[in-house]
């Protein structure tokens, strides 16, 4: 069915959106993460980083400058510390930081609130929250596992002992990374916080992020087979279950959860609203 124009647009909108987290507002790979591990150094103090301006919109230059708010729970004065300390780091753009909580300019603080994207977040003790960046790099892993498994997959398993060996690790790698993708999304979302993969799945299915719930918890015990003894007619079946089932639960996980991403376009900031 064909789109009407104005659903058109809006899809337009939520791709850019999607597409400048995942470019990291322009940024390298290297010069985001420097950024974010600075950050981490005051997460006790500092709540919450939003990025805004051309970065987030995604109409930037080459030469762009880093405009950035930061919400603080206590000490804003350290402001200047921050600032110092980014200055110092080896990445060519201009910062532009300001104290979100001293911005009286009504229309630039509607403006962050409305159009920002945060990069940082963190909860009263200090520990790391869950953000959209988060989500879009386990998404992407997960996806160049995903790719690496297919094409392993696709090989002859019984030309070369080899060949079975690296696709069952590879088996365990897409495997390991798909539920972590799922906790990531569900902490996102505020549904859950666990670091144990069958409690994951159970609320993965319960949420509706995955369906056939219960194959997904054979896959588990698949995985297990593969972990703890290594028997080759095991190792073939698994193989044979990864084929089969398990490569078409992995796609329609990708697929949902770049289906959520896409759906969160009608709120900038998704649930990591400012206020």
């Amino acid at each position: 069915m064909a789109l009407s124009s104005v659903e058109f647009g809006r899809f337009i909108v939520v791709f850019e959106r999607v597409k400048c987290v995942a470019e990291r507002y322009g940024l390298s790979k290297e010069d985001f993460y420097n950024i974010l591990d600075l950050f981490k150094k005051y997460s006790d103090i500092v709540a919450k980083v939003i990025i805004f301006g051309s970065r987030a919109r995604g109409d930037y230059k080459k030469n762009s400058d880093i405009d950035m708010a930061i919400v603080f729970k206590k000490d804003n004065y350290k402001i200047y510390e921050i600032i110092e300390e980014l200055e110092t780091k080896n990445i060519i753009y201009t910062f532009d930081i300001i104290d979100f909580d001293k911005i009286s300019n009504e229309k630039l603080r509607s403006y962050i609130i409305n159009e920002g994207k945060v990069i940082f977040l963190s909860n009263e003790k200090g520990e790391m929250l869950v953000t959209l960046n988060k989500v879009m790099d386990k998404l992407e892993n997960f996806k160049n596992a995903y790719n690496k498994l297919t094409e392993s997959l696709n090989r002859d398993f019984l030309e070369d002992d080899i060949v079975i060996d690296a696709a069952i690790k590879r088996f365990e790698f897409t495997y390991e990374l798909s539920w972590k993708l799922m906790k990531s999304y569900l902490e996102y979302t505020g549904s859950f916080e666990s670091t144990n993969p069958r409690n994951t799945i159970k609320t993965a299915f319960k949420e509706g992020l995955i369906l056939d719930g219960d194959i997904w918890l054979k896959m588990i015990v698949d995985r297990n087979k593969t972990a703890h003894t290594y028997d080759e007619k095991n190792a073939l079946e698994v193989l044979k279950n990864t084929k089969d089932i398990y490569v078409p639960l992995f796609k329609n996980l990708i697929s949902k959860i770049e289906d959520e991403l896409r759906d969160q376009g009608d709120s900038p900031l998704g649930h990591d609203s400012i206020i």
